[in-house]
């Protein structure tokens, strides 16, 4: 807080400004699984530095999350399999301070369950 005060022979004037000062962001790290099944929801986390930035932080995944658009802890789940990739991009009072994380996950299917085979007893009758 600034404040400035003037005076001359006839008035005093006094007048207070705000200032904030913004810790800006410089990293970002995701952590989650690296390997699913299809159609599981996993949750991701991302983790900014220095922890004391200023807040709000902003948080916008990519692609659009199951849920957590938003916010620090997003759930995704697919419908393919193969490597999917998912980013974040974080931002804060800092302006132009913002950073970007991927994460990939390598997504197959569920293994079937084995077939099993059921044998039965053999028995062999003399025919007359």
């Amino acid at each position: 807080m600034i404040t400035v005060t003037v005076s001359n022979g006839c008035a005093t004037i006094t007048r207070t400004h705000l200032i904030t000062i913004c810790q800006p962001l410089t990293r970002v790290r995701t952590a989650g699984p690296v390997s699913g099944t299809v159609d599981t929801a996993y949750a991701f986390t991302a983790t900014v530095a220095p922890p004391a930035a200023t807040t709000p932080i902003t948080y916008t995944w990519s692609p659009t999350p199951d849920s957590g658009q938003g916010t620090a802890i997003a759930r995704f789940s697919w419908a393919v399999t193969g490597t999917q990739t998912i980013s974040v991009t974080v931002s804060n009072c800092g302006g132009a301070a913002t950073a970007e994380a991927e994460h990939q996950i390598a997504i197959g299917v569920v293994p079937e369950e084995p077939l099993l085979h059921l044998y039965l007893p053999l028995v062999l009758r003399n025919y007359p």
